[in-house]
């Protein structure tokens, strides 16, 4: 039987009349048996897909243009980046000579850019008789931009059935994920819900016991989005810390094999665009979302003796942050009373990455909903995060207004104030998931699974092997 989170957490028991009301003694017995938590909350998620779609009508029906999209927090890479890049699959692949970047994006986004944008001349005529454009707005871009909404509500849905499946006894946590409204204000910006839903289902399969078809997944996954890669290292911390590194070895094996048979393509045909991502973040200066951006902030608000960091500077000071981040986070999963659950481990890497990074865009949260979920199950921690997510996407877009509209945009210490409001949030998500580790006992979804994790597959029940002494 389920765990029915009204009954332990006092926000979900006072929103549930939404869905039907608290879980009462009967709910063992049959109800409707076609509506299964997967199935409803298959459903939350398409509609929270569709106020996605809804949020950024403004620019489907006037375009990507500045100040509106930035005014109207309807910005998207995705439709800017078909319009800018003339939205042919050769210029957005980079084999266009005009644009030797491509995308931009890793090798499987690219792919999926390049494929959407052939899909888009034979529905653009379509497009034109159905809805037509506003003058000025291409109906290709348009279509193109709706496209990515229909598979991006995929990936939502494939990562809230992964989310059930890693919850052991308690599929209801997975409707922080579907219900977000993360989703609504980010999930269209870019194609980050495509790495987010290979990255979950690829730990849904390692979960079932299958640590080949789980490095197939994972891999795909590193060649959407890279912050992935931090799956694959906390499994392989955990199976250090339990001297049992056989499967986990096959799934970073089949990993590296399936990133390289994804990527080699691309790298032979347009190297250009292959190292785009690679160079773009090293040669960049700190972007909107970083700690790092906080000297520059201040020099625009004339803060007498600081200077803005370079990008030289920023790209040095993140990686050797973040290589203390990820020794720290190692020594913690090496020294916990008790290995902590796969989706803690996970959660403390990105945030702790995240907290040092050279730009944390708004769409970067998407990568911690599934784990988040997982990991702190508990609502009013979510709201607190959520509503710090708002106020900055909000600030952020309104701080661009400024790039074309100076005299209306967000005065840069007020940005710099909820950009740290926001983090903040994060850091508190990160410390919640620390704490957890170190408390086993008060684990919610540990003492509804019997005291394991139900996301630790072929590592469940074995015993530690190489433990860190703290003094």
């Amino acid at each position: 039987m389920s765990a029915a989170p009204t009954r332990e957490d006092a926000v979900a028991r006072w929103a549930s009349p939404l869905l039907g009301g608290p879980a009462g003694r009967r709910r063992a017995e049959p109800g409707h048996p076609w509506w299964s938590p997967a199935r409803v909350l298959v459903l939350l998620a398409g509609l929270t897909t569709a106020l996605a779609v809804v949020r950024a009508q403004h620019c489907r029906a006037v375009g990507w243009t500045s100040p509106g999209q930035f005014v109207h927090t309807c910005y998207s890479d995705v439709a800017v980046l078909h319009g800018t890049l003339g939205g042919t699959p050769r210029a957005l692949l980079g084999l266009d000579p005009a644009t030797p970047d491509g995308l931009g994006q890793p090798a499987l986004t690219t792919y999926l850019g390049a494929l959407l944008a052939a899909l888009v001349a034979p529905a653009e005529a379509l497009a034109r008789r159905v809805a037509p454009a506003a003058e000025g707005v291409s109906a290709g871009t348009r279509v193109y931009f709706d496209l990515y909404a229909v598979l991006a509500c995929l990936a939502l849905v494939a990562a809230v059935l992964a989310v059930v499946r890693l919850s052991g006894r308690r599929p209801w946590d997975a409707t922080l994920l579907a219900l977000s409204p993360v989703v609504v204000l980010s999930g269209l910006v870019s194609f980050d819900l495509l790495g987010v839903a290979l990255g979950v289902v690829g730990v849904a399969a390692w979960a079932r016991g299958h640590p080949l078809l789980a490095g197939v997944v994972l891999g795909l996954a590193v060649s959407a989005r890279l912050h992935v890669v931090l799956v694959l290292l906390a499994l392989v911390l955990l199976a250090v810390r339990a001297g049992a590194v056989r499967h986990v070895a096959l799934v970073c094996s089949s990993a590296a094999f399936t990133w390289a048979a994804v990527n080699l393509p691309l790298a032979v045909l347009s190297p250009q665009a292959w190292t785009a991502p690679a160079r773009g973040w090293w040669g960049a200066e700190p972007g909107y979302g970083s700690l790092l951006l906080l000297p520059r902030l201040a020099v625009d608000e004339q803060v007498a003796g600081v200077r803005a960091l370079t990008a030289t500077q920023a790209s040095v000071v993140s990686a050797v942050l973040t290589g203390a981040v990820l020794l720290a986070v190692a020594v913690w999963v090496l020294a916990c009373p008790r290995a902590p659950r796969l989706p803690l481990v996970v959660l403390v890497l990105l945030v702790g990455t995240l907290l040092v990074a050279k730009t944390v865009p708004v769409q970067a949260s998407l990568w911690l909903l599934p784990w988040a979920a997982l990991a702190v199950p508990v609502w009013r921690d979510h709201l607190w995060w959520w509503a710090a997510e708002a106020l900055y996407v909000v600030a952020v877009w309104e701080y661009l207004v400024g790039l074309s509209t100076t005299d209306r945009a967000l005065p840069p210490g007020f940005y710099a104030v909820l950009l740290v409001a926001r983090l903040a949030a994060l850091a508190w998500l990160g410390w919640r998931a620390w704490r957890t580790g170190w408390h086993p006992t008060e684990d919610p979804v540990r003492r509804d699974a019997d005291g394991e994790d139900p996301a630790a597959g072929p590592l469940r029940a074995q015993d530690d092997r190489f433990v860190v002494e703290l003094a």
